[in-house]
């Protein structure tokens, strides 16, 4: 489970329920974005295989998904969740694209 779709059930405000309904469709589209993206990059099965699991296969990876879900739990005040919530977006998926813009500079990325 993802903060926006905890955040989403915990919010009254009508704005906030359709800016996290919103956040929640930019990352379906994130995903299925990567998703195509292996697909069309990875032509080798067993590293694509790899990628598509990244979060239990890439030390990396897992430890951003186990700093990030130590904030989503409910002992956490909805405060600490939102400042996690900006760390995650705002900080650790930074480089991650800035590693794509590199791919982009390299021409490894066309488009």
């Amino acid at each position: 489970e993802n903060l926006a779709s905890k955040f989403l059930r915990e919010v009254e405000i009508i704005e906030a329920k359709k800016f996290y309904s919103f956040q929640i469709a930019v990352e379906n589209i994130h995903s299925e974005t990567y998703s195509l993206l292996i697909d069309n990059y990875i032509k080798d099965e067993k590293e694509r295989l790899n990628l598509f699991h990244a979060i239990e296969n890439i030390p990396a990876i897992k430890n951003k998904a186990l700093w990030a879900a130590k904030w989503i739990n409910d002992t956490n005040s909805f405060a600490e969740r939102i400042v996690a919530n900006a760390c995650v977006e705002g900080i650790l998926y930074s480089g991650s694209f800035l590693q794509f813009f590199g791919f982009k500079k390299q021409n490894k990325l066309h488009g």
